[in-house]
C-alpha cells in the first residue's frame, strides 16, 4: 500500500474544506431566497413595485408672511423723580412709591411737610386784602394815577399768593401719567433738598420693543408703521404696534431697528419689565396666486418634485419668502402657484430622477 505524504494530506483536507462552503452557501440560498439583492436595471428589477412618496396639493390664494424678530423691552425715557418745591420732610409715602410699583395719572405719591407752605399761603392771601383795601380806597379819592399804582399792587399781590398756593399743592407729589416706579430711595422722615433725585419712573406708553430688523424683512413690510404685531415676553403674549424704525444701521449687526408699542388697554401691572428680551411676530401684507408649501418639499437646488401621471418632474418654483410662520407656527415656504399636477412630493426619494415612476399617498 502507498504510504501518503505530507504534501497529500493538506491538498485533501483543502478540497475538503471547498466542498463544505459549496455546500454551505447552497443551502443558505435555498432556504433564504428573500435575500437576493435584484440589480434595478435588469427586466425583473425594472417590474418592482414604483416607491411610495407622499404629496400635498397646495391651493393658489392669497397668503401672507409672519416676520420674528428678537429684541429687548424698555422705556424710551425715564423720568428723575425730585421735589417741585423748595424741599421739606417727608410725612407720608404711598404704597406704590417702591421700586416696581405702579401707579396712576395724579396719583399722590408721597406728601411733604406743609406747614411752612400754609403760612406762606396765609401771609399772601392777608398781603392781597391789604392791596384790595388801598385800591378801594384810591378808587373812592377818583385819583387815577393812585388808582393804578394801587391795582398793581393788588395784581402783585395776587400773583403772590397764586404761587404760593401752587407751591402748597406740590407738596403732594404725583406725576402726570400712569407709569411705574424704576427706582426709590425715600422714606418717611427724610428730608427732601430741590434739584435731588429721590427715585425715577417711567410712563406706561413710553414702555416699548426695539428689534433689530434686516433690509430685506424691511422691504416686505413696507409701510413698517402702524403694522399691527404679537409681542410675546416671559409673561406672556401682548398686542402690540410699530411705531417707528431707525434712521441708521447698527455698526456691528448691519441691522435697522423696528420699535413696537404695547395696546393702550395693556394693564400696567401685567407689562414686562424693562431689560426683559421679546419676540416680536409682525404680520406683512399677502401674496396673490401663491403657494404655502411644506419646507420638506423644498429638495436641493430650490427646486419641488411634482407627481404628473404617476411620474416625477422636476419644477423650480419662483420663491416669495422662505418662511411663512410665525413663533408657534409650522415652517411654511411661500412660493408663486404654479401647475402642481397630482401634487408636491413631501421629504427625499432616493434615486429620484425625471419620469421616475412612483405612487402617491396623501400628506
Amino acid at each position: 500500500m502507498a504510504e501518503s505524504t505530507p504534501g497529500s494530506s493538506r491538498v485533501g483536507y483543502v478540497q475538503l474544506a471547498v466542498v463544505v462552503v459549496v455546500l454551505g452557501v447552497g443551502i443558505y440560498f435555498g432556504q433564504a431566497p428573500d435575500r437576493i439583492v435584484v440589480d434595478p436595471a435588469t427586466p425583473l428589477g425594472m417590474s418592482a413595485e414604483p416607491p411610495e412618496v407622499t404629496v400635498v396639493v397646495p391651493e393658489a390664494g392669497d397668503h401672507a408672511a409672519s416676520v420674528v424678530l428678537t429684541g429687548t423691552v424698555g422705556p424710551h425715557g425715564i423720568v428723575a423723580m425730585m421735589p417741585s418745591v423748595d424741599g421739606g420732610r417727608v410725612v407720608w409715602i404711598s404704597p406704590a412709591m417702591r421700586i416696581g410699583g405702579t401707579f396712576a395719572r395724579d396719583e399722590t405719591l408721597l406728601r411733604i411737610e406743609a406747614k411752612d407752605y400754609e403760612l406762606d399761603v396765609a401771609e399772601a392771601e392777608a398781603d392781597l386784602r391789604a392791596a384790595q383795601a388801598k385800591l378801594e380806597q384810591r378808587r373812592r379819592e377818583g385819583d387815577s394815577a393812585r388808582i393804578a399804582r394801587a391795582q398793581a399792587l393788588a395784581d402783585k399781590a395776587a400773583t403772590v399768593l397764586e404761587r404760593r398756593q401752587l407751591a402748597l399743592s406740590r407738596t403732594s407729589y404725583s406725576l402726570p401719567f400712569d407709569g411705574r416706579v424704576g427706582q426709590a430711595q425715600v422714606s418717611v422722615g427724610q428730608v427732601l433738598v430741590a434739584g435731588l433725585s429721590f427715585g425715577n419712573a417711567y410712563a406706561k406708553n413710553a414702555l416699548e420693543v426695539g428689534a433689530g430688523i434686516g433690509n430685506e424683512d424691511l422691504a416686505y413690510l413696507e409701510p413698517v408703521t402702524g403694522r399691527a404685531a404679537t409681542i410675546f415676553a416671559e409673561n406672556g403674549a401682548f398686542s402690540g404696534e410699530v411705531v417707528r424704525v431707525s434712521a441708521l444701521v447698527a455698526p456691528t449687526s448691519r441691522l435697522a431697528q423696528v420699535f413696537l408699542k404695547f395696546a393702550d388697554d395693556t394693564p400696567l401691572d401685567s407689562l414686562p419689565l424693562p431689560g426683559s428680551f421679546a419676540t416680536v411676530q409682525i404680520d406683512g401684507p399677502p401674496f396673490d396666486n401663491a403657494f404655502v408649501l411644506p419646507r420638506a418639499a423644498e429638495q436641493s437646488g430650490g427646486h419641488v418634485w411634482v407627481v404628473r401621471a404617476g411620474e416625477l418632474e422636476a419644477v423650480t418654483p419662483e420663491p416669495l419668502r422662505r418662511s411663512t410662520s410665525g413663533v408657534f407656527g409650522s415652517p411654511g415656504w411661500l412660493v408663486r402657484a404654479f401647475d402642481a399636477g397630482d401634487g408636491v412630493v413631501v421629504g427625499s426619494v432616493f434615486g429620484a430622477h425625471d419620469g421616475m415612476r412612483v405612487r402617491t399617498s396623501g400628506g
